[in-house]
């Protein structure tokens, strides 16, 4: 049975998913070995990036 992450929005991820995204992010950084205030702005931007790629697309009913 897979487990499912519920975020506070009410979405569902499944927990394989979540982990996919995690691990893709540490390795990244590991390899980089940024200040924690560098990670932070790493990850902050990160995300605004890839939030804005997530609403210019478009969903075709």
């Amino acid at each position: 049975m897979e487990t499912n992450i519920q975020f506070s929005d009410g979405f569902v991820m499944t927990a394989d998913n979540y982990l996919k995204i995690k691990k893709a992010i540490l390795e990244v950084l590991k390899n980089e070995l940024p200040t924690e205030a560098q990670t932070v702005e790493i990850i902050e931007h990160t995300l605004k990036e890839i939030i804005d790629d997530l609403n210019n697309i478009q969903i075709k009913l």
